[in-house]
């Protein structure tokens, strides 16, 4: 009988494997095909923002392709390749974003400059006031 009712284990644990698999295999199988219903949107959503971002750089997609890939362990990998056309060159495109920085920090130094000459007049009116009320006292106690 013992012999008997670990077997009627087994076969219980391998039925409840089973169905658990299948399952599981049952819920992927969902997943994939709610995502495989969005992927029209997500790939219009993804070349509305390729196409914002370039535009906002001057530049034009003029080609736009994503593909998906379904990994065994159920990830899913975009791959996005994309042609934009600009009315730049690379170099001219550098040479602009370089000169951008530089004069961003020419402002940056201006703006320093501005404030440690403001700091600088404040603190020698400071010490003219403090010099100046220094004499009225000096003056007020020759005069006692």
């Amino acid at each position: 009988m013992a012999v008997s009712g670990i077997g009627n284990n087994n076969c219980n644990y391998l039925y409840e494997s089973t169905y658990a698999s299948q399952k599981d295999g049952e819920q992927k199988k969902a997943e994939l095909e709610d995502f495989m219903q969005k992927i029209p949107e997500i790939k219009k959503q993804g070349y509305e923002q390729l196409s914002a971002r370039n535009k906002a750089l001057g530049g034009t997609v003029t080609y736009y392709q994503q593909s998906f890939t379904i990994n065994k362990d159920g990830s899913i990998q975009s791959t996005v390749y994309s042609v934009t056309e600009t009315e730049m060159t690379n170099a001219e495109r550098m040479k602009k974003g370089m000169e951008e920085r530089l004069e961003k920090q020419k402002e940056g130094k201006k703006e320093k400059k501005v404030k440690e000459q403001k700091v600088e007049k404040e603190e020698l009116e400071t010490k003219q006031k403090k010099e100046t009320e220094a004499l009225s006292t000096n003056k007020i106690n020759i005069s006692i």
